[in-house]
């Protein structure tokens, strides 16, 4: 019986913690700055506002991004998520899985390349709104 409820406590404490951080995560997510590399040559680009724009949103139902480069670079999309500890996992409808860290202020998603021939990968780092 004490097995049973010191399992019960856990439970209730991880999923009080998720609620609260899952109302932190919901609502609009403004871009604050880029970082992307290429992931063979490790050869690092930045790009800072006004050259990217975008935002990534978040619901009880799940998460869109759409995020845009100067040079027409788009990033679009959307799916549901999962929060694990200060991360939170983004999954896209076709599978295709993203993971980001949610820290005090600022939501920092790092993406790598998922195709053999587009060896860029991003992070992307988005204050709340």
């Amino acid at each position: 019986m004490k097995k049973i409820t010191a399992l019960s406590i856990i439970l209730l404490i991880i999923f009080c913690s998720n609620e609260k951080k899952r109302e932190k995560l919901i609502g609009k997510w403004e871009i604050a700055d880029s970082r992307f590399y290429n992931v063979a040559t490790k050869e690092e680009r930045t790009w800072l506002p006004p050259d990217i724009s975008g935002s990534i949103t978040f619901d009880d139902k799940g998460w869109s991004i759409n995020v845009r480069r100067s040079d027409g670079f788009i990033v679009k999309g959307g799916g549901v998520y999962r929060i694990r500890s200060n991360r939170v996992i983004l999954k896209f409808y076709m599978g295709l899985s993203w993971t980001s860290i949610l820290e005090s202020d600022t939501l920092i998603l790092n993406v790598k390349p998922t195709l053999p021939i587009d060896p860029d990968g991003f992070v992307l780092r988005f204050y709340k709104k």
